[in-house]
């Protein structure tokens, strides 16, 4: 899961709470990295739109748009973002 946390870490709190009280019901045991663009020293990489995570078009498709419209709070990418 990638989760992108715009100006706060709101989100992030609760969707680490929410693992740290679920964790028992996953069989695979759950990592959270942190990237931090003000301090790249401390931050981890990843890549959401990494080829091996993809079965299809439409997953990148969809990964791609998320992200950009995440990014861009003003909407004007999904102005540029025909589907």
């Amino acid at each position: 899961m990638f989760v992108y946390d715009f100006k706060y870490d709101d989100l992030s709190k609760i969707v680490y709470n929410w693992l740290q009280q679920n964790k028992h019901n996953y069989p695979v045991k759950a990592i959270i990295l942190c990237n931090q663009p003000d301090n790249l020293s401390i931050s981890h990489r990843c890549n959401p739109l990494d080829p091996n995570t993809m079965n299809d078009i439409t997953d990148a498709t969809e990964s791609a748009r998320t992200i950009l419209l995440g990014l861009n709070r003003d909407g004007s990418i999904s102005r540029m973002i025909s589907l």
